[in-house]
């Protein structure tokens, strides 16, 4: 499987961490049937189905927040950011080497990372959820990203269900 599709954000500075982003021109399946069903595609759906040639258009922004010990990274990455419904891996960060999980929490997400003494605190990456359905509840809106640029935010409808007995 090709690597996952990546844009750089112009104006990363504009959007708080972490923050669910969305890319929403998917590749040249977008009129397929995964698509009708939800607008941003995850790392599950390209393992699920590799004849679709998804790019993977859901991502959550974070930010390296202390370096908890030699070799290791935290991320402003916890259950509150990343849903704990799937086994570790939950998250692909791009462009970080990371191994073993070691702690995740509410606030926080530890990795092994064998360069994080390349990386400081307050770099920003994205993280693709494996499954980003449970992760968009955790959201109020999702920040859409066009052309390299945030362009507007999309209202998570699934943070505003009701049930009326």
């Amino acid at each position: 499987m090709a690597d996952m599709e990546w844009y750089l954000v112009e104006n990363i500075d504009e959007i708080p961490s972490p923050a669910l982003l969305a890319y929403p021109f998917v590749g040249p399946n977008v009129g397929r049937f995964i698509q009708l069903i939800r607008a941003i595609a995850d790392s599950e759906d390209r393992q699920s189905y590799p004849d679709l040639d998804f790019l993977c258009a859901a991502a959550v922004l974070t930010r390296v927040i202390s370096e908890p010990g030699p070799g290791r990274l935290c991320f402003d990455l916890g259950t509150k950011a990343i849903a704990s419904e799937k086994p570790h891996p939950r998250v692909r960060i791009k462009g970080l080497n990371v191994g073993q999980v070691l702690t995740h929490n509410e606030e926080h997400l530890v990795f092994e990372c064998p360069d994080a003494d390349r990386r400081r605190i307050g770099d920003c990456f994205s993280g693709v959820p494996y499954h980003v359905c449970p992760t968009a509840a955790l959201y109020e809106e999702t920040h859409v990203i066009e052309h390299h640029r945030f362009t507007e935010c999309w209202l998570v409808t699934a943070r505003s269900r009701r049930l009326t007995l």
